[in-house]
This record gives C-alpha cells, sequence and structure tokens, in this order.
C-alpha cells in the first residue's frame, strides 16, 4: 500500500538544532511525522524512503538508526508468530506524542484564519528579522528566567529520584552516580519522561527487580543505564517483557535472545 502523507509535518526545535544529524535525517524526521498522523506511528519501508530521497536503502537504515539513537523515534518490529521473519515496522516520533498530548488540536484551532497572514521572512524560509527577535526577546526575559529556574529546581528533583531508584537495585547492575544535562544519557532520559511521565519511567527501573535475566542471573547479560534508556528497550522493560513471571507464561527466551544481540550492537556502538 502506498503510503500518503498528510499536508502537514512536525519539525521540532530539539530535532531542528541538533547538530549531530545531518540535514536529511531532520527532513526524515518531519517526513515520519507527516506519514503518522493517521495511526500514530509510520509504516514506511527503507525502500519507499529510498525512492522519495533518491538514495540507496544504507543510506536511509543510517538515518533512521541515527534518529533512533538520539532519542526522536521508537522503532518497534513485528514478527511473524513462532518465527523471526519480520512481519511490519512500525516508527513512533517521539515528540510528535507529546505535542498531541499537549496541544490537542480543537475544531477552533483547526480552522484556517483570515485575517492573520504568514510575515514575509517566514514565507520565505529565512530568518525573523532583528526586530522582532530584540522585541520578542524584551517581553518575554521574565518569564524565561522564571520559567528556567522552575525547570532547574525540576531537574534536580527527577534527577535524584531516578538515581536513588536505580541504585537501589541488584548489586550485579552497576550504579550511577550522576545525570550530567550534556549528556546524552541524561537527553535520552528526558525524552523517556517526556513521553511516558516519571512515575512510568521509576515502575519501570523497579520492574527490573523481578527479572532474574536483567540482574544478571541468567546469562552474562547485565542491564545498564543507558541500555534501558534507549526507546526499544525501556518500552519492553516497561512492559514486562524480562520479567520472570512474563518468561514463564510465554515458555519463550525469545526477548532474552534479542536483548543480548541488541546489547552486543549497544557495546560496539560506544566502542566497548
Amino acid at each position: 500500500m502506498r503510503e500518503k502523507p498528510s499536508y502537514f509535518s512536525i519539525l521540532t526545535a530539539d530535532v531542528r538544532y541538533d547538530e549531530r544529524l545531518r540535514a536529511n535525517e531532520k527532513i526524515m524526521y518531519a517526513e515520519i511525522t507527516s506519514l503518522s498522523n493517521a495511526y500514530g506511528y509510520c509504516s514506511a519501508s527503507n525502500n519507499y524512503f529510498a525512492d522519495l530521497y533518491k538514495v540507496n536503502k544504507n543510506t536511509v537504515s543510517t538515518w533512521i538508526n541515527n534518529l533512533k539513537k538520539y532519542g526522536y523515534i521508537t522503532v518497534e518490529i513485528e514478527y511473524i508468530k513462532g518465527t523471526k521473519q519480520v512481519n511490519k515496522r512500525k516508527i513512533y516520533p517521539n515528540n510528535t506524542y507529546q505535542l498531541k498530548e499537549r496541544y490537542p488540536i480543537n475544531k477552533k484551532m483547526d480552522t484556517p484564519s483570515t485575517k492573520t497572514e504568514i510575515p514575509p521572512q517566514q514565507k520565505s524560509g529565512y530568518p525573523i528579522n532583528k526586530k522582532v527577535e530584540e522585541n520578542n526577546t524584551s517581553n518575554n526575559n521574565t518569564s524565561f528566567n522564571n520559567t528556567s529556574n522552575n525547570n532547574l529546581r525540576g531537574d534536580e528533583d527527577f534527577k535524584k529520584k531516578v538515581i536513588s531508584e536505580w541504585n537501589k537495585l541488584d548489586k550485579n547492575i552497576p550504579k550511577i552516580k550522576t545525570l550530567n544535562v550534556s549528556t546524552d544519557r541524561y537527553k535520552m532520559l528526558k525524552a523517556r519522561i517526556n513521553e511516558n511521565g516519571l512515575d512510568k519511567v521509576l515502575e519501570a527501573i523497579r520492574s527490573i527487580g523481578n527479572s532474574q535475566f536483567l540482574q544478571g542471573y541468567k546469562t552474562s547479560f547485565v542491564i545498564t543505564f543507558d541500555w534501558f534508556i534507549r526507546p526499544n528497550n525501556f518500552v519492553k522493560v516497561l512492559e514486562g517483557n524480562y520479567t520472570d513471571k512474563q518468561r514463564q507464561e510465554e515458555g519463550s527466551s525469545y526477548s532474552e535472545d534479542v536483548a543480548i544481540r541488541e546489547f552486543e550492537e549497544f557495546k560496539k556502538e560506544i566502542g566497548l
């Protein structure tokens, strides 16, 4: 089935200004949001994107992996039951969830305005002129400073809670000491909190205590914080895919096999 993107797409500020991303990766993120409007996820194949951008599939795969690596998308693979053959891929744009939850579109907002015109600078894609920027800065300084102070206090609060909950886990699991805002670790954690809420993150951490596998008592694999906060891994832990009860009910170690393979790939990425 041919993908049908909507007229509008989303390119959030954190994606636009992330210097780790290539320009085409940012464009692809916007395209993914456009293709996600119907069901909340994009099911387009690498062939689709390769044809759209006139590149090869390996390039598309690299772009998707980078968007996933930096926490901007979550990729889920559905397998044909009883096999490891891929049935369908779902790409969830993480920030799209935030926008839909915080700013749901209503009829009034969705109605095109006949009075408001887009400034010429924005129509052409060039930055807004300096005078407008200065006016906006002047008008918003007080609000920005208050918000910044509140954010700093909020950040310190959730960091303490996460570190405390994580360090209560089994002695096999490596402890964490800091969560510096300039690190990928912090950004990934913040993305998980924005998507799921702090309570769900803490719930997922506590659930690790119900998995002999994640605690390193079944294989050489032991969960680490950096592995835990990656989008795909976090969802699986939160949903209980590795808990002892879940494994007994399913009678399968497939999730564990996948975890071990992904962990080996993860170590290669970070140079271990």
